[in-house]
């Protein structure tokens, strides 16, 4: 009595299982086998080149890739306004001084600890 109730509830699961498999493959929308845009490929059309709209867009992308990629200064053409600093001796002495007496109190600069 178990044997046949098993294999009745096993063929009845296969069948119901073979069911959902062919339920499933007939509707493509759901599956995903085809686009959601079935019969509107007429409408798609081809874009029409034009080169002097990609010169433009080709021009203002080799600007913007030098800016992002720091191939050139962003202040090109102000170059005039970047001047040379001027030493001031007394300054750097002082600088030297203060380095020197930070690194006898600490060791921290020159890596000689006591």
């Amino acid at each position: 009595m178990k044997q046949i109730l098993l294999s009745s509830v096993a063929a009845l699961t296969v069948t119901l299982g073979g069911l959902a498999t062919t339920v499933q493959a007939e509707n493509p929308l759901i599956s995903g086998d085809e686009p959601m845009n079935i019969g509107q490929e007429g409408q798609l059309t081809a874009p029409t080149p034009d080169a002097a709209a990609q010169e433009k867009t080709g021009e203002m992308l080799r600007q913007q890739g030098v800016e992002l990629t720091g191939d050139e200064p962003m202040n090109i053409g102000q170059e005039g306004q970047i001047t040379d600093p001027t030493s001031d001796p007394e300054a750097q002495a002082k600088t030297a001084a203060d380095l020197e007496a930070e690194d006898d109190a600490s060791g921290a600069i020159s890596g000689k600890y006591d």
